[in-house]
């Protein structure tokens, strides 16, 4: 078995996967670190829901692209990639505007961090 190296597919993607989880983690203990409990439920609410919408967009947009696009000629793949840009950005609008509403309904942080992220997602 060979070892793995940054310059494969693998050892990217790897890379890639642990530089996000470390972000995550660093970003969560920062965000820890300047609210409150209160704030900081609101803020991990928040990012939970952002992590499912964006989840989501990326399966329905993105996933048949990957796919498709690789065994396509170039019209279609063009067609294929203008086609998930569109969709994921009209899902970004959607998502945003579900989100502004939907903080209303909800009261204190939570309603602020709902809000931000739905103002912020498009």
């Amino acid at each position: 078995m060979t070892k793995q190296s940054p310059r494969d597919g693998r050892g990217w993607f790897g890379l890639d996967q642990g530089l996000s989880s470390a972000t995550n983690f660093g970003g969560a203990a920062l965000t820890a670190g300047l609210l409150d409990k209160i704030g900081y439920g609101g803020w991990a609410i928040a990012y939970a829901v952002f992590i499912v919408v964006l989840t989501t967009v990326r399966t329905v947009s993105g996933d048949v692209a990957m796919i498709v696009v690789p065994d396509a000629d170039a019209h279609s793949a063009a067609t294929h990639i203008d086609g998930s840009a569109s969709t994921s950005s009209l899902a970004a609008v959607v998502s945003g505007v579900a989100l502004v509403v939907g903080s209303f309904f909800v009261g204190g942080a939570t309603r602020s961090a709902l809000l931000a992220l739905g103002v912020c997602l498009p």
